[in-house]
């Protein structure tokens, strides 16, 4: 008789109540730790001053060469075979939903293009007649003014702008120079043409690569032309 009472008394299930206030304590726990990990790798997905800085110059220079290659396309004067296999690497210098907008003097129409587009019509004008594009960094992007918009995957993406000024000269071809040595461009339409450029700095993930940092122009708009 007493061996079945000491199987019973090890049978005896735990008191009810302290077993929900266990588990709610373990929850507890287990959120706030998952908290902490989660505050610790969002911090360390945030870069410092100094690679921000590094971040925009990077971005200028894409900003510069884009103007490089604008100028080489309208230009023509390249073999168009090697004008064309620049376009590719023209469109990666942005984000895939990047606008690029256009006005000519005297409309208010603004024309905006995806960068693909605007890219092979400069080729398409370059190679009809001569297009002299020059420009004039206005203002600089600002490492320390740099917007910081945090994304739903926990990564983080940082925008600045800049300022250029961009001169366009339509050749005319036919216009003949005053004298010998009369070197001077002649244009039968131009413009000049202030553009602000929004650049993105962003944390991407490649499969050969794993995390780093990528450097693309979002949009250039129009801001006035005359």
């Amino acid at each position: 008789m007493m061996g079945y009472v000491g199987r019973l008394e090890l049978e005896k299930p735990m008191n009810k109540k302290s077993a929900p206030i266990c588990c709610a304590v373990l929850r507890s726990v287990g959120l706030i730790m998952l908290l902490l990990a989660s505050l610790s790798s969002l911090h360390a997905q945030k870069p410092s001053q100094e690679v921000l800085s590094d971040l925009t110059k990077r971005a200028m220079d894409q900003i510069l060469m884009f103007q490089d290659y604008v100028s080489i396309l309208g230009a023509g004067e390249e073999p168009l075979e090697i004008r064309e296999r620049m376009v590719p690497t023209c469109v990666k210098l942005f984000t895939t939903d990047a606008i690029i907008e256009e006005q000519s003097k005297g409309s208010s129409y603004k024309r905006e293009w995806s960068p693909e587009r605007y890219f092979r019509a400069l080729l398409v004008r370059g190679e009809r007649t001569p297009i002299v594009i020059d420009f004039q960094v206005e203002e600089e992007v600002n490492a320390d003014e740099l917007e910081e918009v945090a994304n739903p995957d926990g990564t983080f993406t940082y925008r600045g702008t800049m300022v250029f000024r961009q001169y366009y000269c339509k050749i005319d071809e036919d216009a003949a120079p005053a004298n010998a040595e009369d070197f001077s461009v002649k244009c039968s339409y131009e413009d000049t043409t202030d553009k602000e450029v929004t650049i993105e700095l962003e944390r991407i993930r490649n499969d050969g690569l794993g995390w780093h940092w990528a450097t693309r122009i979002a949009g250039i708009k129009v801001i006035r032309v005359f």
